[in-house]
């Protein structure tokens, strides 16, 4: 599944990236040479990232996220 449709990156791409140690959605787009173009995806990607490596320093669990149990495994 697409991730972010303007850069063409799917989940995969941001579950390697975020494995890689991606940290935020800006590290993802740095990480495959492209950024960020209409913003639609920046919850969604940071939500993947959150699965990955867990939650930002100073934020709860995804259980506040808008994308909370809706980011299907890849």
């Amino acid at each position: 599944m697409y991730a972010c449709i303007c850069n063409g990156l799917t989940e995969r791409h941001v579950r390697d990236a975020a494995e890689a140690g991606a940290s935020l959605p800006s590290d993802v787009y740095q990480a495959f040479g492209c950024e960020m173009q209409c913003g639609t995806c920046e919850k969604a990607i940071a939500c993947i990232i959150e699965q990955i490596a867990g939650p930002p320093i100073g934020r709860s669990s995804g259980a506040d996220s808008p994308f909370a149990g809706r980011v299907a495994a890849a």
